[in-house]
C-alpha cells in the first residue's frame, strides 16, 4: 500500500529548484531538472505486482496454517476424549480385579484353613487305624496270628479257672 501510494503520487510530482549551481555541474540524475524524481514508473507493476504475489503467499500461508491448527485442535480433543474413556475403562477393570483377586484370596484362606483341619482329622484317624491294626494283629502272618490266638486262649481259660475256684472256694 505505501509503494503503491508512492508510484501513484510520483507520476504527478513537480518539484521547484533550490538549486544554486549551475547545471553543468550538476551530474546527469536520469531526470530534467525541475522535474520530480516519479520512480521508475515501468518499474512499478512489476514490483507492485511481486509484491502482491508475496501478500498473496502470506495469506494462503496464514488459512493454512490457521486450518492445520483447527484440524490439530480438533484432533487433539478427540484423543483427549478417547484417553479419558480408555482411562475410565482401565481404572473399572482394575477395580473388578483387585476385587477379583480379594475374594479369590479370601477363599483360598477358608479352604487352606479347611485343608488343615481335614488334614489334622485324618492323620488322627490314620492314628488310630494303625492302633487298631496292631491291636487285631493285621498284617501279622499266619503263624503269628495263630500263636496270639492260642495265647488269648490260655490267657481266657485261666481267667475261667481263677473265677471257678472263687465261686467254690
Amino acid at each position: 500500500q505505501v509503494l503503491s501510494a508512492f508510484y501513484t503520487k510520483g507520476k504527478e510530482a513537480k518539484v521547484e529548484s533550490l538549486a544554486q549551481q549551475t547545471m553543468e555541474d550538476v551530474p546527469d540524475a536520469g531526470f530534467d531538472n525541475g522535474e520530480a524524481y516519479k520512480g521508475a514508473q515501468a518499474s512499478s507493476t512489476g514490483i507492485l505486482g511481486t509484491l502482491e504475489v508475496i501478500q498473496s503467499g502470506f495469506e494462503r500461508a496464514i488459512s493454512e496454517t490457521q486450518a492445520l491448527e483447527e484440524k490439530a485442535i480438533k484432533e487433539h480433543r478427540e484423543l483427549t476424549g478417547d484417553i479419558d474413556v480408555s482411562s475410565a475403562e482401565k481404572d473399572k477393570a482394575l477395580k473388578v480385579k483387585t476385587q477379583s483377586q480379594i475374594e479369590t484370596a479370601e477363599e483360598m484362606s477358608q479352604q487352606t484353613s479347611a485343608l488343615k483341619k481335614e488334614t489334622s482329622t485324618m492323620k488322627s484317624a490314620l492314628v488310630e487305624l494303625a492302633a487298631l491294626e496292631e491291636e487285631c494283629g493285621i498284617g501279622a502272618s499266619y503263624e503269628q496270628r495263630k500263636a496270639a490266638r492260642k495265647e488269648e486262649m490260655k490267657v481266657l481259660k485261666d481267667a475261667i479257672s481263677i473265677f471257678n475256684t472263687l465261686i467254690e472256694g
